[in-house]
């Protein structure tokens, strides 16, 4: 069992406001600063009004730096502390000193410059509890945070964050790229809300007519944190897609919410059916307006709710309902509508299954006459056409796009040819 080794002392405020600076806050186990201003007030006064003003929980970055290369690191960029938790805490003390809101003393609103001299005097003077581990790791961190925190209690998706791993750093590097372009994200994603949701892409890629609950997040979160196994570029597509997609009509925040709620669904239907988008364009603007239609609909739909009674709900009504079994089956199958209608304007295809065995030695010698013993693709003189190491049979449109599984739509060509052409035309 690993042992951690630490300390306690005490920082005036002053203190901490010399050595704030010097702290390093490492979002990959650590929570951003979220309390609201009402918060941030509270707790001022109530330090003002003579209450403890807490711990915070840190690591000696000098202390730990000559045997771990993650402290090391920290020291050669001119940190001497690692915030464990308090980061909240110190984040509005440092704001009150840096006159950012003001507090009630004696019915007035003051700034921390506008108190009196001697209050101010105090105030710098009061103690500060300081937790120091002089001997831990990275990861003893992380789990001194998740054991010790003692501000508003972690989302669970803080939770799944602080487990150092492999999702844990892809989804904090993908986040802040994506987050200005997805109109429902909060700027300051507060409580790790915009990482849930992407997670929840994820869920619902899986199992889009599945109600999404925190075992499912957890367990797919689980499964990729020592390998990751999702589908990178799939989620990369569904979030640019999805930032263009609302962009398209203006509703409020939260038909904005279901809007987004839908197109997940949507994108992990098709996913379950293996689809590949023809017309980008035109794909985002008739579901648009499919699902603009089928919202403002007043068409009723039947539902059994969660007591066992049958219920007619609209669409509208439908998805400001929390996602629990019968509502969402519905609502996907009523979804799945629109995925069929653009299948049928060819904005969409499934990929086709392969019949046709393609080392057929038949098939083969038909290429090879029609194309007259040359491949098309590098003009090279074709000397075995059933040497599958040097020449493979390629579908001129790929399956993918929508081609046939046809010899119309096949070609003996280069085998370094084919590989590197992929789906593309």
């Amino acid at each position: 069992m690993n042992k951690f080794t630490h300390s306690d002392s005490s920082w005036s405020m002053q203190l901490l406001y010399q050595n704030f600076k010097t702290i390093f806050l490492d979002l990959s186990f650590q929570r951003m600063a979220c309390w609201s201003e009402n918060s941030k007030r509270s707790y001022i006064t109530s330090i003002l009004n003579g209450a403890h003003p807490g711990y915070l929980i840190l690591a000696s970055v000098n202390a730990n730096a000559y045997r771990n290369d993650y402290f090391k690191e920290l020291q050669e960029k001119n940190y001497q502390y690692l915030s464990i938790d308090g980061n909240n805490r110190s984040n509005c003390i440092i704001e009150f000193m840096n006159d950012e809101f003001t507090v009630t003393v004696d019915n007035k609103k003051l700034l921390y410059s506008e108190l009196e001299v001697n209050d101010r005097a105090q105030f710098d003077a009061l103690r500060l509890g300081i937790v120091m581990y002089e001997n831990i790791t990275k990861e003893g961190c992380a789990n001194v945070f998740l054991s010790h925190n003692e501000s508003q209690p972690l989302s669970a998706q803080e939770k799944r964050n602080a487990a150092i791993g492999k999702i844990s750093s892809y989804f904090r590097e993908l986040e802040p790229k994506v987050r200005k372009s997805i109109k429902i994200f909060d700027e300051n994603n507060k409580k790790r809300a915009n990482d849930e949701f992407i997670l929840d892409i994820l869920v619902t890629e899986t199992s889009p007519s599945t109600p999404i609950n925190k075992k499912g997040r957890d367990v797919l979160w689980a499964d990729n944190l020592n390998e990751l196994k999702i589908n990178k570029t799939y989620l990369k597509e569904t979030l640019d897609l999805l930032g263009q997609f609302l962009k398209l009509r203006k509703f409020g925040k939260q038909s904005l919410e279901g809007l987004a709620k839908d197109f997940i669904i949507i994108r992990g239907i098709m996913k379950q059916k293996d689809c590949t988008i023809l017309d980008r364009d035109v794909f985002l603007s008739t579901l648009a307006d499919k699902r603009t239609e089928m919202f403002n609909s007043d068409i009723a739909y039947s539902i059994i709710n969660k007591k066992g009674k049958e219920e007619a709900l609209q669409f509208s009504t439908m998805i400001s309902q929390p996602t629990f079994g019968p509502v969402l089956a519905k609502r996907s199958e009523l979804l799945e509508e629109i995925i069929q209608h653009l299948f049928e304007i060819k904005a969409i295809s499934s990929k086709t299954s392969r019949y046709v065995n393609t080392s057929d030695p038949t098939l083969r010698k038909q290429l090879y006459d029609l194309q007259k013993g040359i491949c098309p693709a590098t003009k090279s003189i074709i000397d075995d056409y059933l040497n599958g190491q040097l020449w493979e049979v390629d579908h001129i449109k790929p399956l993918a796009k929508g081609g046939d599984d046809d010899i119309s739509n096949m070609q003996l060509v280069d085998k370094n040819f084919n590989r590197s052409k992929g789906a593309r035309l």
